[in-house]
């Protein structure tokens, strides 16, 4: 029985320690926390919002930015909207007075 346990034991401690040298390489690299690892590209649309996260040096500032912008793109679509109304209604308008 005692044999038994033992080869049980060499087996998970197999299974649970000797996977990492049979792993990839890169996996066991430490990790910087501060510098994004060069195989992470990031979109070509999101390049301008991590430019402005890169900028500014705190993160509730770089969020607010960001949201700020968003915000901006929405309230000019809006006004947009708005005076594309006004246009079609005075266009109806001096359609009915003829």
């Amino acid at each position: 029985m005692r044999e038994q346990e033992s080869i049980y034991y060499a087996i998970f401690l197999q299974a649970a320690f000797g996977m990492i040298g049979l792993s990839y390489p890169d996996n066991s690299i430490q990790m910087n926390r501060f510098v994004t690892p060069l195989h992470i590209v990031p979109e070509w649309y999101f390049l301008a919002y991590f430019a402005v996260l890169e900028v500014i040096p705190f993160k509730t500032g770089g969020l607010l930015v960001c949201m700020s912008s968003l915000i901006n793109l929405a309230l000019l679509s809006e006004i947009r909207a708005l005076n594309t109304r006004q246009i079609e209604q005075t266009k109806i308008l001096n359609c009915l007075e003829y």
